[in-house]
């Protein structure tokens, strides 16, 4: 049986943990809300600031994997406890790639300068905002400790699928109208790919979070 103190000790791990995913969180969440305006306007302050908290995801995510692996190391949990620091572990990973992919579509509307029609900023900031809907509400499932997060968000994951197949005809119309446009099609393609992966780590997260509290993966 486990002692008062190695109780103790576990609990505080756990809590380190779920402050630092919370902030991970919480960063990556600001990151998408700035990625959607410069998806509008191409803001480079706000862009500046999703670059910079790119990097801020990944000081944290660094934190989190060690303290993940060595609280396994130390306490050796089982059960509940164990899927709880693998929840963790795997969490942080989703999180870090969704701070990496907002990064990386910021970088190429940046780059495009916004060289391109009004309908498309719209819609790929509508994507964007779906995305965060998405993330939102998985992230809060996940501290609210509760796993019917994962049909929801699979569920929003499909509306932004059909969302993103739809912005793919717009920018292809775009390039076939001018040829000079398809570099910055290729672009604008890439940015929705971004997203659409965000919201893909997103329902790992939800996943995740199922795993964690039922026990296994909900297959949705």
């Amino acid at each position: 049986m486990k002692n008062d103190h190695t109780c103790k000790a576990f609990d505080s791990d756990l809590e380190w943990l779920s402050i630092e995913l919370r902030e991970m969180g919480k960063t990556a969440e600001t990151q998408i809300a700035d990625a959607i305006v410069v998806f509008e306007g191409n803001d480079n302050t706000r862009a500046n600031n999703v670059l910079r908290l790119a990097s801020s995801i990944e000081v944290l995510h660094d934190g989190v994997e060690e303290k993940a692996v060595l609280t396994i190391a130390r306490r050796q949990p089982m059960a509940r406890d164990l899927r709880e620091i693998v929840a963790a572990f795997k969490t942080c990973e989703d999180i870090e790639r969704i701070g990496r992919l907002a990064k990386n579509a910021v970088e190429r509307s940046i780059l495009i300068n916004g060289s391109y029609p009004e309908n498309l900023h719209r819609n790929l900031a509508f994507m964007a905002r779906l995305a965060l809907e998405q993330f939102r509400e998985t992230i809060d499932c996940y501290f609210a400790r509760t796993s019917k997060s994962a049909s929801t968000s699979f569920g929003r994951g499909k509306d932004i699928g059909a969302v993103q197949s739809a912005f793919a005809a717009e920018v292809l119309a775009f390039m076939r109208a001018d040829a000079n446009n398809v570099p910055i099609g290729v672009d604008l393609m890439f940015c929705s790919e971004n997203i659409e992966r965000i919201c893909a780590h997103t329902a790992n997260i939800a996943d995740t979070a199922h795993y964690m509290f039922e026990g296994y993966y909900s297959n949705c």
